[in-house]
């Protein structure tokens, strides 16, 4: 599927949500690369113009692992 993500621990937390919170710019990157998905949608109705965009990542489990300095987030192999 793809190589993993590392990301360093910060002050020893275990705590996923903030070690993702606090590189979310490697994370989406890392995520991107894992078939994600965005469409804009422009229209322009009597004058009026709208724009949509949609964020879609194909439904996928990761592995975590922590490590002493690492935390260690792939896609789950089958």
């Amino acid at each position: 599927m793809g190589s993993p993500l590392y990301l360093p621990l910060s002050n020893d937390t275990k705590d996923l949500k903030k070690i993702i919170l606090s590189h979310d710019d490697e994370f989406f990157t890392y995520i991107n690369t894992l078939s994600l998905h965005v469409r804009n949608f422009d229209s322009l109705s009597n004058g009026m113009s709208s724009s949509l965009t949609t964020v879609t990542l194909k439904p996928t489990c990761f592995t975590v692992e922590f490590n002493d300095n690492l935390v260690k987030i792939a896609p789950f192999k089958e």
